[in-house]
């Protein structure tokens, strides 16, 4: 049996179970929508990255069309691997490094809208890849030793 002291304290208690739960509520969805914000620009960035890579392999690879067409391949491929909505720039860097060394450097900077950080005020998450390859020349040497000491001895 309650006394009405008991009574008294237990009904003034009935809405505190209500505030911890909006308030965890709140706490739990704002985790969750950062983890969500944070895959998405995970993702697109190693997207982004994937592309950049391939159009600076691709243009160090045509080295003899010459800078200009070089850097058209490079914008091209990474433009066909990695579109995306928003302010999407490209940057093309190619240098040479040594006599006959070519280095091709594609970088890009990328807004990805936010969607559970705009309620933090964050509107847009910034993602930025750069993609470097580098093409070294060839030099290949054949030697064939057809001395008289290989021959005597049946090394062919």
């Amino acid at each position: 049996m309650m006394t009405r002291f008991q009574e008294t304290q237990r009904s003034g208690e009935s809405g505190v179970v209500l505030v911890l739960f909006v308030l965890s509520l709140v706490a739990t969805l704002a985790a969750v929508g950062l983890a969500v914000d944070l895959g998405t620009a995970y993702i697109t960035r190693s997207r982004m990255a994937k592309a950049i890579d391939a159009g600076a392999l691709a243009a160090s690879r045509y080295t003899h069309k010459g800078v200009a067409a070089m850097e058209d391949i490079a914008l091209d491929i990474a433009r066909a691997n990695f579109t995306a909505g928003g302010n999407l720039d490209y940057e093309v860097d190619i240098d040479f490094p040594s006599t006959d060394a070519v280095r091709v450097e594609l970088s890009s900077n990328h807004e990805l809208p936010g969607v559970f950080s705009r309620l933090i005020g964050q509107d847009d998450i910034d993602l930025y890849a750069v993609g470097e390859a580098t093409r070294f020349p060839l030099d290949l040497v054949l030697v064939l030793d057809v001395s008289y000491s290989l021959e005597t001895s049946n090394s062919f």
